[in-house]
């Protein structure tokens, strides 16, 4: 599961925070994928720890 090349993507910042711009559109038709980068995603639960090493994907209703 991924976003196709004509849809938005966004990153957290450091904070684990982002802002995903809707221009109006109703979010509640989507669902937002979250990607897991290995050694680049951070567990905001546990912000000292190691960097998270295994990829994964998971969705939700916007």
């Amino acid at each position: 599961m991924s976003c196709d090349s004509d849809e938005e993507s966004v990153l957290t910042n450091d904070k684990g925070q982002y802002t995903l711009p809707s221009d109006g559109v109703d979010l509640s038709k989507y669902a937002i994928i979250v990607e897991v980068i290995p050694h680049q995603t951070t567990d905001m639960d546990m912000p000292n720890a190691t960097r998270m090493i295994q990829s994964y994907t998971f969705s939700h209703k916007a």
